[in-house]
């Protein structure tokens, strides 16, 4: 079974490894995937660059933790995927 490549940069993230979740998710240009870039550039700080990709995402910048950003994205996948 093959992981979706937005679940499996989310389990990049949730382990700490950012660099390998960056490297997978910069593969893709969904609207999906630029709302995961920007949060992996807002949790290295990279305001500049997390404000680009959130508007390649379509989205507002978001103002709650990094956590409920994250939580956020992981409903939307269950939402989108049913996984």
């Amino acid at each position: 079974m093959s992981v979706d490549p937005y679940w499996e940069a989310i389990l990049f993230i949730e382990k700490g490894d950012w660099e390998s979740a960056h490297q997978l998710i910069k593969r893709y240009n969904t609207e999906t995937a630029c709302w995961i870039h920007a949060h992996l550039h807002r949790a290295e700080g990279d305001l500049w660059n997390a404000n680009y990709w959130y508007e390649r995402a379509g989205k507002q910048p978001l103002t709650c933790t990094l956590n409920e950003e994250q939580d956020k994205i992981k409903s939307y996948l269950l939402k989108e995927t049913g996984k």
